[in-house]
């Protein structure tokens, strides 16, 4: 995985090949998100990281034949159980640094984590701006 410095160890996820996630070079289990669907969840928020991802499409992705009453009760469990495996010292009643809660859905705040993606975009955009500049050496660098 992709590493950066940061002055605490921060969240890092892997989203190309297999999905990883870890606080710093400690690797958060899947299993520590407690259900297929909670994991899923993340992968989903942090598909959208920045964007606001509505109940609705969330429930319907993940318990697509429950009912609506049910399935929202389950996103909830799930949110909790994402929030409390990337923030275990978390206390109940406490905003989430990560997970938001917005109206009418949820979004994943991606300031402060690593995202492989990420990396590799802002890198291939770097390089891009260095051929163009003619600095062939900085572009493969």
């Amino acid at each position: 995985m992709i590493s950066l410095t940061l002055g605490t160890p921060g969240l890092r996820f892997r989203l190309l090949g297999p999905f990883e996630v870890s606080r710093g070079d400690e690797p958060i289990p899947p299993r520590t998100f407690r259900t297929r669907q909670a994991l899923s969840l993340l992968k989903i928020l942090l598909d959208e990281r920045g964007r606001t991802v509505p109940r609705e499409r969330l429930v319907g992705a993940l318990w697509p034949d429950s009912d609506p009453d049910a399935g929202r009760h389950s996103l909830q469990v799930a949110v909790a159980a994402v929030r409390a495996a990337l923030e275990p010292a978390l206390r109940r009643g406490t905003a989430s640094r990560y997970v938001v809660t917005d109206a009418g859905g949820y979004r994943f705040v991606d300031e402060g984590t690593q995202v492989d993606v990420d990396t590799l975009l802002r890198a291939a955009r770097a390089g891009a701006r260095a051929e163009r500049a003619g600095d062939d050496r900085a572009a493969i660098d």
